[in-house]
């Protein structure tokens, strides 16, 4: 009956015991799923920053694009307003040549007009002519210094319109290297972040082993926690018995005592 108790007792501890270690799996198991819970939010966040660069990256080469157009679109204009500045130039030459030639025939009729003057008798008809020609002549200048006024003026506009496209040029120069920066400092952040998901993805892996080897324990404890109440239920039964049928057990143990006296070989025989 004590053994039985004794037994019973060990039995009770191994019980407590295991009902201790299964808690303390279960707190495991809890504290594992939160640690993958965490991982896996981790690992959204990671995601959206690497959704949220991307397109950030999108941008910067959609207004790199932008750039480039306006700066091809700049050039463009350079060169037109190059070749208008080199049509001015010619036109400033030949109105220069029919300047000169206009002087030139000025000083003619002027020669002509003295040689008229000192032929005043003879050569009237040749001085009426003569200031005809120079009228002609003036008229000529006149309009000739209207041309060169025009193309001055329009040379300053074609300096003026290349000092702004110069401008334009420097300042599309100046954003394209600015998106350059931006998409290369998007590209470190790019690549940080993918660094980051990996590291999230290997903690989400360990959590995931850790979650396994926790259940593994949860098992084992299971087993031993069912071994132990099979155990118990084992010595419940045999206190049951001898409980119930005391005297089966008794007259057991008296038979026993009794067949080694008749055999002569007890303690009482003779």
């Amino acid at each position: 009956m004590m053994f039985s108790l004794f037994l019973y007792s060990v039995f009770l501890c191994i019980l407590i015991v295991s009902l201790c270690i299964l808690i303390v799996c279960l707190c495991i198991l809890i504290v594992c799923l939160r640690i993958l819970i965490v991982g896996l939010c981790i690992l959204i966040v990671g995601l959206c920053i690497l959704i949220v660069g991307l397109c950030i990256l999108i941008v910067c080469l959609y207004i790199l694009i932008v750039c480039l157009c306006i700066l091809i679109v700049v050039l463009c204009t350079l060169i037109v307003c190059l070749c208008i500045l080199v049509v001015c130039l010619c036109i400033l030459i030949v109105c220069l040549c029919i300047l000169v030639v206009c002087l030139c025939i000025l000083i003619v009729c002027l020669c002509i007009l003295i040689v008229c003057l000192r032929i005043l008798i003879v050569g009237l008809c040749i001085l009426i002519v003569g200031l005809c020609i120079l009228i002609v002549c003036l008229c000529i200048l006149i309009v000739c210094l209207c041309i060169l006024i025009v193309v001055l003026c329009t040379l300053i506009v074609c300096l003026c319109i290349l000092v702004v496209c110069l401008c334009i040029l420097i300042l599309c120069l100046c954003i394209l290297i600015v998106c350059l920066y931006i998409l290369i400092v998007g590209l470190c952040i790019l690549i940080v972040r993918l660094c980051i998901l990996i590291v999230c993805l290997c903690i989400l892996i360990v959590c995931l082993c850790i979650l396994i080897i926790c259940l593994c324990i949860l098992i084992v404890c299971l087993c031993i926690l069912i071994v132990c109440l099979c155990i118990l239920i084992l010595c419940l039964c045999m206190a049951t018995l001898t409980e119930v049928f005391p005297c089966f057990f008794l007259s057991c143990k008296a038979n026993a005592r009794v067949k080694p006296a008749k055999t002569g070989h007890g303690p009482h025989s003779s």
